[in-house]
């Protein structure tokens, strides 16, 4: 029974392993016979973007995996997923048309709307008493009645 919870570990880290793997694999697949499809039958021309296009995608994806696996249980890790799927994502769409690397606009984009957001959550509160403040001012008059009140009964 001691090893029980390490074996448990061991067969999700496993489990996990095996599915990033598979679907980092099968999506880089589809890109390739994609590609090959479009120099094959549609006379399309290899460019040295489309091959450094690959490879960025590719370490990518290798990059997110080994972090992934490496943090496991860091706070911030569905963070890194959302990363490796959209990174898949644009893999996969990026055949159809060059416009879906724009894709990673959406990172920036959602952390400037999340900074903005905050912003606008403190800036609206400038020149307002703090809350906690407005608690203990109403509770500091009733608090000396009441010590008022206890001296005068005993």
């Amino acid at each position: 029974m001691a090893g029980q919870s390490s074996k448990k570990e061991k067969k999700q880290l496993n489990e996990m392993e095996k599915y990033l793997k598979s679907s980092i694999f099968i999506i880089s697949a589809i890109f390739l016979a994609c590609f090959a499809y479009s120099m094959l039958f549609k006379g399309y021309e290899l460019r040295r973007v489309d091959i450094i296009g690959f490879v960025v995608l590719s370490l990518i994806n290798f990059i997110l995996y080994h972090l992934i696996i490496t943090l496991r249980n860091a706070f911030y890790i569905n963070y890194i997923y959302d990363l490796l799927i959209v990174n898949l994502l644009v893999m996969l769409l990026v055949n159809l048309h060059w416009k879906f690397w724009f894709l990673y606009l959406i990172i920036p984009g959602y952390g400037f709307v999340k900074l903005a957001i905050y912003t606008f959550n403190y800036t609206k509160t400038i020149g307002q008493a703090d809350p906690d403040e407005i608690l203990q001012a109403n509770q500091a008059p009733n608090s000396k009645k009441k010590v008022k009140i206890e001296k005068i009964r005993h």
